[in-house]
């Protein structure tokens, strides 16, 4: 089983995790990586000396406002994961979430229709009315495609995580877009954060 942990990417966090004054700091010694950056990649898992590519560097303009801990039991001795059992929970986690903003932002966009009294945009709709369409109309003619998508199993986590990272957003302007909130997910995979063998005497 995948034990996926989360913790704010705060000052309290980087207190607790060590003496760090700021996330550029946890960067600087922790090995993270983006969920959506590691979602696109395609398993078995990588060693982390062949990651440093997709690592998120110290200074980035998005830093990241929520960090999961990943761990689980060694599948063999050889690899963690050789299956891509594990691999494939967080993907499906990623997956999820980008349901979830695909949902929230429908039906932000549903909800701001309502109030103009207009249709909202979709291409599986008929050609509003002229002068513009009822409440009734926008609710009745336009429900969020990706709702159904989230699902139970593991939908309650992702929308556990999607507005942690939310209520951590202290930037000056709110996020653009849905997608922004999962960019700002960064991810601890002991095999991918920590040097595996073979090691150099630095790594050691």
């Amino acid at each position: 089983r995948t034990v996926i942990m989360s913790e704010c990417a705060s000052e309290a966090t980087t207190s607790a995790i060590a003496p760090f004054t700021c996330v550029d700091e946890v960067l600087s010694c922790y090995a993270l990586y983006s969920l959506s950056s590691l979602a696109r990649l395609h398993g078995p898992l990588l060693r982390q000396q062949e990651c440093a590519a997709h690592r998120i560097s110290p200074g980035t303009r998005t830093p990241p406002l929520l960090i999961l801990f990943v761990s689980h039991r060694w599948h063999s001795k050889e690899h963690p994961d050789p299956h891509g059992v594990q691999w494939s929970a967080l993907r499906d986690l990623h997956g999820r979430l980008c349901a979830l903003t695909a949902a929230v932002s429908e039906a932000a966009s549903v909800q701001q229709c309502i109030r103009e009294h207009v249709a909202p945009p979709s291409s599986d709709m008929a050609p509003a009315v002229h002068g513009g369409a009822s409440s009734a109309d926008c609710r009745t003619r336009h429900e969020p495609a990706h709702a159904d998508q989230v699902g139970v199993h593991g939908g309650i986590q992702a929308a556990a995580l999607f507005f942690r990272v939310l209520a951590n957003w202290k930037d000056d302007s709110a996020p653009s877009c849905s997608r922004d909130v999962i960019d700002r997910i960064a991810v601890w995979y002991d095999f991918i954060s920590m040097p595996q063998v073979p090691r150099t005497t630095a790594e050691d």
